[in-house]
Parts: structure tokens; C-alpha cells; sequence
């Protein structure tokens, strides 16, 4: 979705706690993030009713060619929520 691309590159990108936990475990970067949202296609695109918002799932290779995704919500024409990263390089601990 053009909006989620433009918003990347001059509004504001908020990272929920959630997923920043989640960037960890998997071994995302910043870097990454923005790569899969440049560069990803859209795999999954919902209107959540409690939240009023649209989530659109992106998914891609990473900076390192790994195979992950990152979900976003839309909370106004210059603001996106990162709501959660997938795939990566889990770490088992």
C-alpha cells in the first residue's frame, strides 16, 4: 500500500513494545524493518473494527535474505504502528 511506503519514508513509525520485543527474539534491525516495508508486498490487508484502523501485513526477504513480514495499522495519514514482525532469525534460547 503506497500510504504505509510514503508514511515510512516522511511520517512517523511507531514501534509497540510488542514488537520490539519481537525484533529481538527474531534479530531485526531498524534497517530491516524499513527494507521489508520498501520493498515487501502485501500479503494480508484487514480493517480492525475495534480499533477503526487498517492492518497490512508485508512480507519479503530481509537485509540478510531471510524470509519475514511486519504488520502495521494505519492511525492517520502521516502515523503507522508497527504491530508485529515475523520469521527472522529466531533465537532459541
Amino acid at each position: 500500500m503506497e500510504i504505509v511506503r510514503e508514511i515510512s519514508r516522511f511520517g512517523e513509525i511507531i514501534y509497540s513494545s510488542h514488537v520490539k520485543q519481537r525484533m529481538i527474539e527474531r534479530g531485526y534491525t531498524n534497517r530491516d524493518i524499513i527494507y521489508i516495508l520498501k520493498h515487501g508486498r502485501i500479503t494480508k490487508k484487514e480493517f480492525n473494527q475495534d480499533r477503526q484502523n487498517w492492518r497490512y501485513t508485508f512480507q519479503c526477504e530481509d537485509m540478510d535474505g531471510t524470509p519475514g513480514a511486519v504488520v502495521t495499522a494505519i492511525l492517520d495519514h502521516r502515523t503507522i504502528l508497527l504491530v508485529t514482525v515475523l520469521g527472522g532469525t529466531e533465537k532459541n534460547e
